[in-house]
């Protein structure tokens, strides 16, 4: 198929867009077996291929095999099982190759360092003394500046705090909100 002038691509619905981008991503082309790679995971959703410029030996990139360009478009109900899927290419690596741990790294969307357009996550064996440099750069925000982070995520809701270990909950006990949540995090990942 040519490429569209940008004329064409004006007048092309989201649909159609979204299909171009498909029959022109490499990623896309791997899933499909048109490009050769070497497969380490592979289930209903999702392929996890050996990466050629690897951070570290066993770099692997797992992908969904339907074309998605970053994660929000990722259907909720996959969500969790591309984390499942994560966990077992990372238990592989720790296995197999007797590494020390990995890094599941996800950059999602291009400002945030994202080069292909087919949402990934980069799961990296990992070792002391590797160099691989994954650590961001950290920063301190004053209550303030948290506070109106927290404002803009929330939409300015008064949700509640948790209460740090020192303050504790009601009377001064561990609070147990957020119990369930984690009982459930829990459950799904064994």
């Amino acid at each position: 198929m040519s490429q569209p002038t940008e004329e064409e691509l004006k007048n092309m619905s989201p649909e159609q867009i979204a299909e171009l981008q498909k029959q022109n991503c490499l990623f896309c082309k791997i899933v499909a077996g048109e490009v050769p790679s070497k497969k380490v995971y592979e289930d209903e959703h999702f392929l996890g291929v050996l990466d050629i410029y690897p951070a570290n030996e066993g770099h692997v990139l797992l992908m969904p095999k339907k074309h998605l360009q970053v994660m929000p478009q990722m259907p909720g109900e996959l969500v969790g099982a591309f984390a499942v899927a994560c966990k077992k290419v990372s238990e592989k690596l720790i296995g197999a190759l007797q590494a020390q741990g990995t890094s599941v790294f996800i950059a999602n969307g291009l400002h945030a360092g994202q080069k292909a357009p087919h949402f990934m996550a980069h799961v990296i064996p990992r070792n002391d003394g590797d160099s691989v440099g994954l650590a961001p750069g950290m920063k301190e925000l004053s209550e303030k500046d948290l506070a109106e982070v927290k404002s803009k995520l929330t939409g300015g809701a008064n949700a509640k705090e948790t209460p740090s270990k020192k303050e504790g909950g009601k009377n001064g006990e561990k609070s147990n909100e957020g119990k369930a949540d984690l009982d459930a995090v829990s459950k799904l990942f064994g």
